[in-house]
């Protein structure tokens, strides 16, 4: 079970590996623990850099808005 867990979250063996079931139990925690905390922390980043172009792109639409409105109704600038 451990040689598989470290496989498939691409942690690696290393120079230290667990001698004893509670060792590697424990490396096989981490290691799950440790991909899912980098998962939950990049799927962070990426929501707020992903707000920032939503926030863009809002402001946009509203300055195209008031544009369009400013040419209707032929306001001065």
């Amino acid at each position: 079970m451990y040689y598989t867990i470290t496989t498939i979250t691409t942690v690696g063996y290393g120079d230290i590996t667990g001698t004893n079931s509670i060792e590697r139990s424990v490396s096989a925690f981490l290691e799950v623990f440790g991909v899912c905390f980098f998962a939950v922390v990049s799927g962070k980043i990426l929501n707020i850099l992903g707000n920032f172009e939503t926030r863009d792109q809002e402001f946009r639409d509203k300055k195209e808005l008031v544009d369009k409105m400013t040419e209707k109704f032929k306001f001065n600038r």
